[in-house]
């Protein structure tokens, strides 16, 4: 909250509120060079549009958690190319780089400091940077390096709290058939 706080005192800063669904969606889609802070109980975006509207966005502000540090939200971004503005890179699985795939802060001015750099990065280097967090994303943070890893360990049972769904897009991606390994239900 602090860091919010320090976002609404900037004057520098061009940050828009949007009122509803409709004003959070057209912001997006103008392009403009602001921060959008999307009240998801004003403008709620829908889990079928999440991931193409984050895709729009340059980049994406990872404000670190109250009780977990981080959430999916910050891997739904790396996954899409948007790039995350964050402080915990120190914890994700084999870090992330400033300047390569994300902008890292670690106190209020710096994180000031970040959003000016974002808002002054040349078109090129933010898709070179975008480009980057894809590829974090799918080397590092996508499922089926999760699975591959959990899977050599050759565990007898495999409990797994998902939709069944996942699992035979999983078993599908892997190029097996481990589906009487899981527990359903």
């Amino acid at each position: 909250m602090e860091l919010l706080a320090e976002l609404l005192e900037n004057k520098t800063l061009n940050i828009f509120f949007p009122k509803n669904r409709i004003e959070a969606l057209t912001a997006i889609e103008k392009e403009a060079e602001q921060i959008i802070i999307i009240n998801r109980t004003n403008a709620p975006i829908y889990p079928n549009e999440w991931l193409p509207t984050l895709a729009k966005a340059h980049f994406f502000i990872a404000f670190p958690g109250t009780t977990i540090p981080f959430c999916h939200n910050i891997i739904e971004a790396l996954s899409v190319g948007s790039i995350p503005i964050l402080a915990y890179a120190h914890q994700m699985p084999k870090g992330l780089i400033d300047g390569e795939n994300c902008l890292i802060y670690s106190d209020k001015n710096s994180f000031v400091e970040k959003l000016h750099l974002a808002y002054n990065m040349n078109a090129s280097k933010k898709y070179e940077m975008s480009k980057n967090a894809v590829r974090y994303f799918n080397d590092v943070l996508h499922h089926t390096h999760f699975a591959v890893k959990l899977l050599s360990l050759k565990p007898k049972k495999i409990y797994a709290n998902v939709e069944f769904v996942s699992l035979q897009h999983l078993d599908v991606e892997l190029g097996t058939n481990h589906t009487e390994t899981y527990s359903y239900g």
